[in-house]
């Protein structure tokens, strides 16, 4: 076998092979080429004696030699492959041929396992798709995706003890819309990955799972579809549901913005009425003095709405800086911006007494008091005149228990979907670099396979792609 071009000699310098990942005790000899496809490494491991793999016999008779080119892109500057001069043995025994133990792949592989690992271990990064990985070990997309689908397994994790379920908008074909995300919140483990949260999805899976380890889930928390809840109380009947706050604040923050948006809008229509009216003439104090109050509540409404949503309490400190505003005319911090906004509307002010009496309702309460303090507050809910707020009393009234249980602590936090929230972006991170995935099994392990620790993926030797 005679290179083409020959632009380094024989050198049994370890540090050459270390470069390459190759370990230079097992090398006899070697010699390093530079072609137009790459970097060649040309090989052959010291003659030891060999295990006829039919009866067992040692021997170190050598019949013949075989060429092997396998792919060894383990430098990313340039595509390198061990040009592998192979021994192949005759077993003096039951005269059966066999090669000698190949330490660069597996089986018959024609790409080497430190490849492989290489591969596999850069898309454990959500960010990495599978064409940027082959362009970097400069092989093949296809050849990428079947290293994935060859090597990487992730069976689905025991049922835990506090389950998370939550879905996540990654449509997989024109009827599911939804990845529906099952969750370990004390490990932050994903169990598994089903395809649509669908009810009868949902009820062939957990019907699969054996009714033991289903008794093993104390809590499930989970928003407010209601496909979760209906195979719950089917599949998991001595589980405690819960509701995730965070849903449910979601759910009270719409009907709270419809409401600011209307209240602006009003304050819109004046200040215009009164703006078209000034080309004409000029006007009264009475209605100059409206039609200020109107562009400042507007402006207010407008320009701020963010500090309803803010959580830091440092923003609303009375005490900050005042700095002048020019449209209100004097010296104001944001607490006074946000004081001015829920007094200017008396219909308003209602709206954001109830939404701190929301805020405290969660930041206070505890399992043993959430009970009285439930019923307080849908009573305030129900008590006002917004046909907003009474749909959202009707919300908490359907999820008593759900959210009165939601104050349990479990280690340091109490229950909530905040852990599987913060999954979801890893998971549209993974679909949005790859422009989406057909095969929804490839897309299931590669989500369990970025997210899970290793230690929790069996990482083996498939006989059979999947497709």
């Amino acid at each position: 076998m005679k290179p083409d071009t020959n632009t380094m000699s024989t050198d049994h310098n370890s540090d050459v092979l270390k470069i390459f990942g190759i370990d230079s005790n097992i090398i006899e000899h070697y010699d390093i080429f530079h072609r137009k496809d790459g970097v060649h490494i040309i090989l052959k491991l010291i003659n030891r004696e060999q295990r006829c793999p039919v009866c067992q016999t040692r021997t170190t008779k050598v019949v013949n030699y075989i060429d092997k080119k396998i792919k060894h892109s383990v430098v990313s500057t340039s595509s390198c492959f061990i040009d592998y001069h192979a021994r192949r043995y005759r077993c003096p025994a039951c005269n059966k041929t066999f090669y000698e133990s190949n330490p660069f792949t597996f089986g018959t592989e024609r790409i080497s396992s430190a490849t492989v690992y290489s591969v596999l271990q850069d898309l454990k990064k959500p960010f990495e798709t599978f064409k940027s990985v082959g362009e970097r070990y400069h092989i093949s997309t296809n050849t990428v995706i079947n290293i994935f689908d060859r090597y990487i397994s992730t069976p689905r994790l025991p049922m835990p003890s506090v389950l998370s379920i939550d879905e996540v908008y990654v449509p997989t074909d024109d009827r599911n819309k939804y990845l529906c995300i099952l969750f370990d919140f004390e490990t932050k483990m994903i169990i598994d990955v089903l395809p649509s949260r669908h009810k009868n999805v949902l009820s062939a899976y957990f019907h699969s799972v054996p009714l033991d380890e289903r008794k093993n889930v104390e809590y499930m928390s989970s928003d407010m579809w209601v496909s979760y809840h209906d195979i719950s109380k089917i599949f998991l009947p001595d589980t405690i549901r819960t509701i995730d706050r965070f849903h449910l604040l979601m759910e009270f923050s719409k009907k709270f913005n419809s409401i600011r948006c209307e209240t602006m809008k009003k304050y819109a229509l004046t200040k215009n009425a009164y703006q078209k009216e000034k080309t004409k003439r000029k006007l009264k104090p009475d209605e100059e003095a409206i039609y200020r109050e109107a562009c400042i509540n507007y402006y207010a409404f407008k320009k701020f709405s963010w500090l309803f949503y803010k959580t830091d309490s440092d923003i609303l400190n009375p005490n900050n800086d005042k700095k002048f505003n020019r449209v209100f005319n004097r010296y104001m911090n944001f607490y006074d911006i946000h004081e001015h906004i829920c007094s200017c509307d008396n219909g308003f002010e209602e709206i954001c007494n109830l939404k701190y009496d929301l805020d405290m309702f969660f930041k206070n309460s505890t399992v043993e008091t959430a009970k009285e303090n439930l019923e307080n507050l849908i009573k305030d809910f129900k008590e006002n005149d917004r046909d907003e707020m009474k749909n959202f009393a009707g919300t908490l009234s359907r999820w008593k228990n759900e959210i009165i249980y939601s104050f349990t602590i479990i280690g340091e936090s109490t229950i909530n979907n905040g852990r599987i929230e913060n999954i979801n972006r890893t998971i549209k991170t993974i679909k949005r670099n790859a422009n989406g995935y057909k095969n929804f099994e490839r897309l299931r392990r590669r989500i369990m396979w970025c997210v899970n620790k290793q230690g929790n993926i069996i990482l083996s030797q498939r006989k059979e792609n999947e497709s």
